[in-house]
């Protein structure tokens, strides 16, 4: 729920909230600059009248002088209770609880923030990706992994692509999706919730390739299809007993430590198959393979010894479904899927530099 002056109405997803501030207590001027809803919006969210948003600075000091004003929003319900999704300043004004969290919805929804110069003009004078440019380097890559699959002596259908689309804005991903792709992947709940409600109509399947907390796991258990990170029987309790009853079994990787390395999670290879015995008991949860994400090697054959590492431990295990080896990324795809990789997740070569 959403409060002002005493209006109260429904929001059907995060994604829609975008800018409910009535900035027009500003005055006509500064709401016509912004675009923001009328007052009659905010009683009918479900009929919202959008127009461009050009001044950005203008914005963000609107933002800051009512958190000024009225003090930093807390949570609250209809009730008067706290409630998970809802935010109330002082009964004055709803906006987000956290600055970073408005900042971070505002730019999923919309878009990148950019120089205010550059948002008053409409050439294509930044540095984001064109349409064409973000379709053409997916359309590349997917030659380049269907082309390792053969070198390999692999079909080209035995390797899935995760396009990694954490930091990138909703029209880069409509982008791809309008390609084919069906998969994505994300690190961030807050980010992917956005996300996942904005696109809900294109029943593609979300993947969570993050280091997950025990604190965040309902958030997981609820939004995701799968999750590759898996190296805690802790994490992986919690997931069973947070999965929806009504959504199927959530899909899981067991997340291998395979360099050792102290700053990553993982299970560390001989303890892999205990370990998928153990999770493979949790009836909420589908154990479907292996994850590894290796130290980085700029050398070929190096890259292609630490995946056929993991493998192996994969080729030993035999269970029903556990047919997913996921590992490869944009800097090592191509030895992982020589190396018998069925998930590659890929970022940077299929959307160019985040943003």
């Amino acid at each position: 729920y959403y409060h002002t002056k005493g209006a109260i109405g429904t929001v059907n997803s995060i994604a829609q909230v975008r800018l409910w501030y009535r900035l027009d207590l500003l005055g006509p001027s500064t709401g016509s600059r912004l675009a923001v809803p009328n007052h009659a919006s905010l009683l009918s969210p479900s009929e919202p009248r959008w127009a461009p948003i050009r001044n950005w600075s203008l914005l963000w000091k609107t933002y800051l002088a009512f958190r000024f004003l009225f003090g930093a929003p807390r949570r609250i319900s209809p009730s008067g209770g706290e409630s998970e999704n809802s935010f109330r300043t002082n009964g004055r004004l709803n906006i987000l609880h956290q600055s970073s969290q408005m900042i971070e919805i505002l730019r999923v929804a919309i878009g990148p923030f950019r120089d205010n110069a550059l948002c008053h003009t409409n050439s294509q004078t930044s540095a984001e990706p064109t349409m064409g440019e973000t379709i053409d380097r997916y359309r590349q890559l997917r030659q380049r992994i269907d082309a390792a699959a053969v070198q390999y002596g692999r079909n080209p259908e035995d390797v899935r692509l995760v396009a990694v689309s954490k930091r990138q804005p909703l029209d880069a991903i409509r982008r791809v999706i309008d390609c084919g792709q069906r998969d994505f992947g994300e690190n961030y709940l807050q980010e992917a919730e956005i996300k996942i409600a904005a696109l809900a109509p294109q029943a593609l399947e979300w993947h969570f390739i993050g280091q997950l907390q025990s604190n965040k796991t309902r958030q997981a258990a609820t939004l995701f299809d799968w999750v590759h990170s898996v190296d805690r029987l802790k994490i992986a309790q919690r997931l069973n007993d947070q999965r929806p009853a009504a959504a199927p079994p959530l899909k899981i990787c067991i997340e291998v430590n395979v360099s050792g390395e102290a700053s990553k999670g993982g299970i560390l290879p001989a303890d892999v198959p205990d370990f998928v015995d153990s999770v493979s008991a949790l009836t909420r949860l589908k154990v479907r393979g292996l994850m590894a994400l290796p130290a980085p090697e700029t050398d070929f054959e190096r890259q292609r010894r630490a995946f056929r590492q993991v493998f192996s431990i994969f080729a030993a295990i035999t269970r029903p479904s556990f047919d997913i080896l996921s590992m490869g990324t944009s800097n090592d795809f191509e030895a992982a899927i020589a190396e018998g990789s069925t998930m590659v997740r890929i970022g940077t070569a299929v959307f160019g530099p985040r943003p």
